[in-house]
């Protein structure tokens, strides 16, 4: 089965916003699943609030993608952009 990242730049281009879904929650962040094999990070500082405070697990949010790696697989997101 191939990498899902190496398409990534045909799903997914920084700047779009995207629905998803809140998977994890912690002090730093909250990581947010944009599609099966695609996951992304709200960083803290993307966020008004604690993460514990302002989302819930399973919580559908709309995000901005802020930025994409796709070499270390990340993708970086925001609630306030």
């Amino acid at each position: 089965m191939p990498n899902p990242w190496g398409s990534i730049e045909e799903r997914y281009r920084t700047g779009d916003l995207v629905e998803g879904v809140v998977v994890f929650i912690k002090d730093y962040g909250v990581l947010v699943r944009l599609s099966e094999g695609f996951d992304g990070l709200i960083h803290v500082s993307e966020m008004d609030g604690k993460p514990e405070d302002t989302l819930t697990l399973g919580q559908t949010v709309l995000v901005r993608i802020i930025a994409i790696d796709s070499h270390q697989e990340r993708i970086s997101l925001s609630l306030t952009q």
